[in-house]
């Protein structure tokens, strides 16, 4: 086992203040938990870490993720093990700089630019770092090779691409804002995409699967349809098989490794030599396969492409649903703010009442105390409701979590735990939304849930608080 290296407190005798020390872990099994001092000259000097948060939190959180390092990903290799990783740290900075930056700035979709553009941006890295080592071994320095997205979503997978020189399109079901940003140069079509056109991918020499849901297993079985010589790359996120929804097969492992193993079984059937590797991006979902040779020879491909046709219709067979399915152009939202809201009110007053439960005490701005309640774990959290309302949550993007956020009046969510949100002193300047002037007047649409709710009220005066205490308090603009 390699060393680990865990950050503990240390109180020195001779001098006030708190000290980082780095610590190794030395035992060959991690249920041994046996650490040793490196040495004491000092990391990080005036730390305000308290000694009680080092080992009640960080420790068992370490010890959990070198635990499931080896449990979840021991068949996994190392992140970036098929590229040089040298090469890419530097193209990186130098992609991040050039794209990055600008377009986190003036990003105009809903989603968050801190992680969907660095995250393209590590992809396309990746990518080329694949590409360059590809043409040295197959001696074509002077021609860049080109790719089609299929399900591109915003695109910039494919503007990057594309401003670096490699010819590509991307295609996806609906238009994105950020398209028309992009120029003309970049290559971008609003379609629906079917397994069996096979028209749209032919001539390309790879076919990418950037997040592409319920293409994603049909995409090493597009490319070994194209031809002999056509090469895959999928980062495989949602869980879909040719049909439907992915069913668990293997109930001793979790469902994302699961699906994984159905993905990679698909590609072997249309004869890849799959490689995996683990890209380093800010997501959950990081592994990712790509098909760049074969277990054939070309003189073969007929008769793969029997077997390739003999397991669709297999798969067709066996599932509920005997056509491809691809998503609606406008999907329905489902982020918990479509629940019913008795329902969403259930689940809130469920949980507040339990944290509440803990006292926690607070001088309020009127006077008197305020309990604020204490905090617990999410997975605790959830077992505290009912199957019929966990139920309800399933087909919520983001479950529990998701509805938490949602209440954001309410409750506050952090580093896995949730608690109530904490308005006996807060500046309300910190949490302005981004864009809106200071000096704009705060107008109270909405009422507040702690006035309504909470035992001991609103820590806040009316005067103060930014929600209305009852609904003679609420201002709307007139039109």
């Amino acid at each position: 086992m390699k060393p680990t290296y865990l950050i503990l407190y240390h109180q020195c005798d001779k001098q006030q203040g708190s000290y980082i020390f780095m610590y190794v872990l030395q035992s060959k099994t991690l249920d041994e938990k046996n650490i040793d001092s490196v040495n004491c000259q000092s990391h990080l000097k005036d730390c305000f870490v308290t000694e009680d948060w080092l080992r009640s939190v960080l420790m068992p959180t370490l010890v959990k993720w070198c635990n499931d390092d080896q449990t979840n990903n021991s068949k996994l290799p190392p992140s970036h093990s098929l590229i040089n990783q040298e090469r890419y740290s530097i193209l990186y900075h130098e992609l991040k700089k050039k794209y990055g930056l600008h377009l986190a700035k003036i990003w105009p979709e809903v989603t968050d630019p801190q992680k969907f553009v660095y995250e393209d941006v590590a992809i396309a890295t990746y990518l080329i770092v694949v590409w360059e080592t590809e043409r040295q071994q197959l001696g074509t320095s002077h021609k860049l090779q080109s790719f089609i997205d299929l399900g591109c979503g915003n695109g910039l997978l494919v503007h990057i691409l594309s401003s670096e020189g490699y010819p590509g399109k991307g295609v996806d079901i609906k238009r994105r804002k950020i398209w028309d940003i992009y120029g003309g140069a970049t290559c971008l079509e609003e379609t629906t995409v079917t397994p069996n056109d096979q028209e749209l991918v032919a001539g390309y020499d790879w076919i990418l699967g950037n997040h592409s849901d319920e293409l994603t297993p049909w995409i090493p079985i597009m490319a070994a349809r194209s031809s002999y010589h056509t090469r895959y790359w999928v980062l495989p996120c949602c869980f879909f098989d040719l049909y439907s929804k992915f069913e668990r097969r293997q109930s001793t492992q979790g469902q994302y490794h699961d699906y994984l193993g159905y993905v990679e079984q698909v590609a072997r059937i249309c004869g890849f030599d799959v490689e995996v590797d683990v890209m380093r991006i800010p997501s959950t979902k990081r592994v990712c396969h790509l098909g760049m040779r074969r277990l054939y020879q070309e003189s073969n491909q007929q008769e793969t492409l029997k077997n390739i046709s003999n397991f669709v219709q297999s798969s067709e067979t066996q599932s509920f649903n005997h056509e491809f399915a691809a998503r609606p152009k406008d999907q329905k939202v489902r982020n918990c703010t479509k629940m019913d809201r008795n329902v969403q009110n259930e689940i809130v007053n469920k949980l507040t009442k339990h944290l509440l439960e803990t006292v926690n005490l607070r001088k309020k701005g009127s006077g008197g105390n305020w309990n604020c309640g204490g905090s617990m774990p999410l997975n605790k959290a959830i077992e505290l409701l009912d199957f019929s309302l966990t139920d309800m949550m399933k087909n919520e993007c983001g479950g529990l979590q998701t509805l938490l956020r949602n209440h954001h009046q309410v409750f506050k969510v952090s580093k896995g735990c949730v608690s109530i949100r904490d308005w006996s002193d807060v500046d309300q300047s910190k949490h302005r939304k981004k864009g809106k002037p200071s000096g704009q007047i705060c107008v109270k649409t909405k009422l507040c849930w702690f006035h309504m709710n909470h035992p001991d009220g609103c820590p806040r005066s009316a005067n103060k608080c930014s929600f209305a205490h009852g609904k003679e308090d609420q201002q709307f603009i007139s039109k």
